[in-house]
């Protein structure tokens, strides 16, 4: 099939579509093999029509969300965000069937490590051989309950990709929240949870179990959600 190209020619006035950009941060595309495959172009044609510099984070293979999370959860999101972010999907995608545990990780991804008020507990935990166990106590007097809170976990080994995250609450109710980035995924060692919005009493226990055999240290952070009046460090994202 015929194979296209784009590149920049010399007094090329592509139109401002977005505004005068030039010089910042480039825009960021994500999406499925539709954008990821460079035989198709999409990325060459949506700087072509918009007039943006864009850095491509698609993803083949990753489905609807892989290429998301992934991007979100990298630090460099949470220290450079683009002035816009294109998401590619597929139509034939479902975004109402079953996509409540990768909102979950998106939602706190946004809005990153947490420091100051925010920041309700925070631990370490070394993993030897895989082996899991406590990251985290909570006081009940915390009092952390329901999905104004989330977790960041972050790895010094990047093959950590498939584990259990258990939580318990004090009226004996609990969750476990299978993480599993070994296919299809930009693992850069950094995972977002948001707390369940089902469970109604307070937090008390973080454990992690299910690992792959290897040794790594982790960094927990149990965060709280911004209240409405309060406004994030890093520039907004469109």
């Amino acid at each position: 099939f015929p194979q296209y190209e784009t590149r920049q020619e010399a007094g090329d006035g592509a139109s401002d579509l977005f505004g005068d950009e030039s010089g910042s941060t480039p825009s960021i595309l994500i999406g499925s093999s539709f954008s990821g495959v460079k035989d198709f172009n999409f990325e060459g044609a949506l700087a072509q029509h918009t007039g943006l510099e864009i850095a491509n984070y698609a993803i083949s293979a990753g489905m609807l969300f892989n290429a998301m999370i992934s991007y979100v959860s990298s630090p460099q999101f949470e220290t450079d965000m683009p002035p816009f972010l294109f998401w590619e999907t597929p139509g034939n995608y479902d975004f109402s069937d079953s996509t409540s545990s990768q909102f979950r990780q998106i939602i706190p991804a946004i809005y990153g490590q947490c420091d100051g008020k925010r920041e309700i507990a925070k631990g370490t935990f070394n993993v030897v051989n895989g082996k899991g166990g406590v990251l985290l106590d909570i006081p009940k007097e915390k009092h952390v309950e329901g999905s104004n809170y989330y977790v960041f976990l972050s790895s010094t080994n990047r093959g950590i990709a498939n584990f259990m995250m258990q939580f318990d609450y004090d009226d004996g109710d609990g969750e476990w929240f299978k993480m599993d980035r070994a296919q299809h995924f930009n693992n850069t060692g950094r995972f977002f949870i948001e707390l369940s919005d089902e469970i109604q009493s307070n937090l008390t226990r973080i454990s992690i179990d299910g690992m792959q055999p290897l040794n790594t240290d982790l960094t927990i952070q149990l965060c709280r959600l911004p209240q409405t009046k309060e406004t994030l460090t890093t520039k907004g994202t469109n």
